[in-house]
């Protein structure tokens, strides 16, 4: 993308939403935990001597560690605790010297690599599973489910949010007359061509056979509409089998700083996509306002299904 979107501000966290929750934990999070942890239970043992067992303590610390830093960091302190350990309490824990001491603080080690090993496994196989249920497995975007997981948790404090709703025009035609591997090979570049277009941490996810959308934040009102411009632009030139470019049709709402409900936003995107393609492979822009608890878009038309806001306003259009 050009200059103009890269004024857009980062999504917080969007990355770290989208995984389980062992992994949710930050880094500087796990970091504090542990450094916390093991001071106290350091100076624990040390206090205590051998009239309190610190194992326990030192395995959490350690599990904490492999689930949240990695592997490598759980080994390290797993070396540091089997180090402090013996300094404070070695003459006691290993009176006999020697031999047992070396033999004793080799089973630690090897005992405290397997849990480590096993817990990094048990970890990657979390996630993996995780993210395989929450992806499409076609396109590599987010599944429906992922994305209504996600979304909420991004909050709109102090930035403009732009749902994009797309949906790929003759896509219908396309599959009867070339077939579904033809289909299945424009979704895919649609997507990859999208998520080239948009940051690592933006939302693209597939609602439907042909429907995506997209969720990102922006500094203003203006960069917002600048970015809906170019994602139409560009989602508007994927080469189509056999038949030219795949034209799009897409719904755009802005939704300015403040609370965000993304069923009533992601219900208005569509209403504006369905404007769109009423219009052939057009772009519908507009600017949804907060005012008395409701979600307010000028001039259109209140949904037959019940909704928890009421919709009334007036359509921006942007060819």
């Amino acid at each position: 993308m050009t200059a103009g979107i890269e004024r857009r501000t980062r999504i917080a966290g969007a990355k770290a939403a989208r995984l389980p929750s062992a992994a949710r934990l930050s880094r500087r999070s796990a970091w504090a935990i542990v450094a916390a942890g093991s001071v106290l239970a350091v100076a624990g043992d040390a206090l205590t001597g051998t009239q309190a067992w610190f194992g326990p303590i030192y395995l959490a610390l350690i599990g904490l560690a492999a689930l949240s830093l990695g592997g490598y960091h759980a080994i390290a302190l797993g070396l540091a605790f089997l180090g402090a350990a013996y300094l404070v309490n070695g003459d006691t824990l290993y009176p006999f010297g020697g031999g047992a001491v070396a033999w004793n603080m080799a089973m630690r080690v090897v005992g405290v690599s397997f849990i480590v090993w096993l817990l990094v496994r048990v970890r990657r196989s979390h996630a993996q599973q995780w993210l395989l249920a929450r992806t499409d497995p076609l396109t590599g975007a987010l599944n429906r489910q992922a994305f209504f997981e996600t979304a909420p948790r991004l909050a709109r404090s102090t930035c403009w949010g732009l749902i994009a709703y797309a949906d790929i025009d003759g896509f219908k035609a396309l599959n009867d007359i070339h077939g579904h591997a033809a289909g299945d090979a424009v979704l895919k570049a649609f997507a990859d061509d999208v998520r080239r277009a948009i940051r690592k941490t933006d939302l693209l996810a597939r609602i439907g056979g042909d429907e995506f959308v997209i969720y990102l934040e922006a500094a203003s009102e203006a960069d917002a509409r600048a970015i809906a411009q170019r994602l139409h632009l560009r989602m508007n030139a994927v080469a189509r089998a056999g038949s030219g470019a795949m034209r799009c049709s897409l719904g755009v709402l802005l939704v300015p700083p403040g609370p965000a409900s993304l069923d009533a936003e992601i219900r208005l995107a569509d209403m504006l996509m369905y404007q769109a393609k009423s219009e052939g492979a057009a772009l519908v822009v507009a600017t949804a306002r907060w005012h008395d608890g409701a979600l307010r878009v000028p001039d259109m038309p209140v949904p037959e299904s019940p909704a928890r806001f009421r919709l009334v306003a007036r359509n921006d259009r942007a060819a």
